[in-house]
């Protein structure tokens, strides 16, 4: 059964809550310092197969050929792709879309499905009739967006996956998984703040990693407990390596916590080139890192589309 990369830090939270804390080894990394590149982003609406508004971002007076689609994570919304609106406006059309259940799309779905989720992706490139998109998804969404390059072939012409397509198969036991879909019912945002905490390097930057981990406890809990067993049904049916084996264009992947394994991805027919952030950071590089991942985005763009 395969499980999205966050549940690495699963075992780690529960091994930890029977365990001394241990102090980091290395400083934290320091926020990356640039001058920020101003934009003006503006936003939208479509309307989803089940009437659910699905809501976007773009930058304004964009006439590029392709577009990156950015689909963010659990619990999180478009907002946490601001800095690659900006930074690759200069060249191509830029959409960072809220998925239902998050940001200020809908909120009243029946069924919480990757399925679902992929058709909203579908929507957004049809009702905006988006002809040449390279797909980029983090975390969660790489089932998602693999469904979705399977939905419009004809559209879609790379993949990007940001710290996810790790491997294929990887089994957590489900007594850990009961635990997890208890804790979460119980306490969403106390359990959320420590189990994923529990999985950010020392290294990191601190103070980052905290803000997003408060953004995602303040989700809304209900719900996002709901589409986060709708992911682990998913997985546990096991379609994403069949979704992402059905995939006909260049598939990367940029990388933090992980590394993609290779040959249990070639085992099914399926080749990922992968970009590693060397620069010490979570799971959310592109907040945590925008500059080391723009550059790495920006050498993965050029192998898909030349």
């Amino acid at each position: 059964m395969k499980y999205p990369i966050f549940f690495l830090s699963l075992t780690l939270w529960l091994a930890a809550c029977t365990s001394p804390t241990k102090q980091p080894a290395t400083p934290p990394s320091q926020p990356e310092s640039s001058a920020p590149i101003v934009v003006d982003v503006t936003g939208g609406s479509i309307k989803a197969a089940d009437g659910l508004d699905i809501f976007y971002q773009t930058v304004e007076g964009q006439a590029h050929e392709t577009t990156l689609l950015f689909v963010h994570g659990w619990c999180i919304d478009g907002g946490y792709w601001d800095a690659q609106l900006a930074h690759f406006s200069q060249k191509y059309q830029v959409i960072a879309v809220d998925l239902p259940g998050h940001g200020n799309s809908g909120m009243d779905r029946v069924e919480w499905t990757m399925e679902a989720y992929a058709a909203d992706i579908q929507a957004i490139c049809e009702s905006l009739d988006l002809k040449k998109v390279v797909l980029v998804g983090h975390s969660m969404s790489e089932a998602i967006v693999s469904e979705a390059a399977n939905l419009m072939p004809d559209r879609i012409v790379g993949i990007v996956g940001i710290d996810n397509f790790e491997e294929p198969e990887p089994v957590v036991p489900q007594e850990e998984i009961k635990m997890l879909y208890q804790l979460l019912e119980d306490n969403f945002g106390g359990s959320v703040v420590e189990w994923l905490g529990s999985g950010v390097p020392p290294a990191a930057n601190q103070p980052i990693n905290q803000a997003i981990l408060n953004d995602i406890a303040k989700g809304p809990a209900p719900i996002c407990t709901d589409i986060f067993k709708g992911m682990i049904a998913y997985h546990e049916a096991g379609k994403f390596p069949i979704a992402l084996s059905s995939v006909k264009v260049p598939i990367h992947t940029i990388t933090t916590i992980v590394r993609t394994k290779m040959d249990a991805w070639q085992a099914f027919g399926v080749n990922i080139t992968e970009h590693h952030i060397e620069t010490p950071c979570g799971h959310y590089p592109m907040r945590e890192a925008p500059q080391a991942f723009n550059q790495l985005m920006e050498e993965a763009l050029t192998q898909i589309l030349n």
